[in-house]
This record gives C-alpha cells, structure tokens and sequence, in this order.
C-alpha cells in the first residue's frame, strides 16, 4: 500500500495499453478494496487519481456523473446522449476476434451494462 501511495500521485498519465498493468482496471480493483476494507484514505487517493485519469472517458463515466447529479439538472440530457453515443460505439467493438475486443472491452462492457460502481 505504500508503494501505491507513493507511486500513484506521481503518475502523469493514464497506462492505456491492453494489458493486465494498464490503469483504469487496475484502479477499478484498488476502489473495491479501499470500500470492501473501509480505508478511507485510499479509497479518496483511487477515486481522486481515477477521476483526474479517466473522467473524459468513455460511456460508463458519463453515466456516472449524470446519476450524481439532481433529477432535473439541465446538463442531463446531453450527458445522456454522449453517454448513448459512446455506448453503442464501445459495445460494438466488444468482440471475439480481437483480445482487446473480447477482453478488455468486455471488462468494462460488463460495467456499463451492470452500472457497477454508479450508486444506483
């Protein structure tokens, strides 16, 4: 935990190649470990590195920023449809002919279509 501790704030980038090192699954990991142990401190340290790397991306973050906010916030609807569009782009490339298709697509497919990690 140290390591992390030292290393993590440090990092300038996000690690986005298809293998087991890259940031955004391992980050997802280190979340579920700071909650399921109740360390606060860590659990703040992932979450803040996560959003500062990751909150740009993808289908799955955008629909965790529309679920936090007010049901009648103005910015829902186009959250909603950026969401959509990136959706059925990433899902499309979820396949088997490619690793990076089947497999860390299909991490985070499982994600957004299980709205794990959203708070609904």
């Amino acid at each position: 935990m140290g390591r992390l501790r030292t290393w993590l704030p440090k990092l300038s980038h996000p690690i986005r190649i298809g293998e087991h090192n890259q940031t955004a699954f391992s980050l997802g990991l280190m979340i579920d470990w700071a909650r399921g142990t109740g360390d606060r401190d860590a659990q703040g340290l992932f979450e803040r590195r996560a959003r500062e790397l990751y909150l740009k991306d993808r289908a799955w973050m955008l629909e965790g920023i529309a679920a936090g906010l007010p049901p009648g916030d103005e910015r829902l609807p186009a959250l909603r449809a950026a969401a959509a569009s990136h959706r059925d782009s990433g899902l499309a490339a979820v396949t088997g002919e490619h690793y990076e298709g089947g497999h860390w697509l299909g991490s985070f497919a499982t994600y957004l279509a299980t709205g794990r990690g959203l708070g609904r």
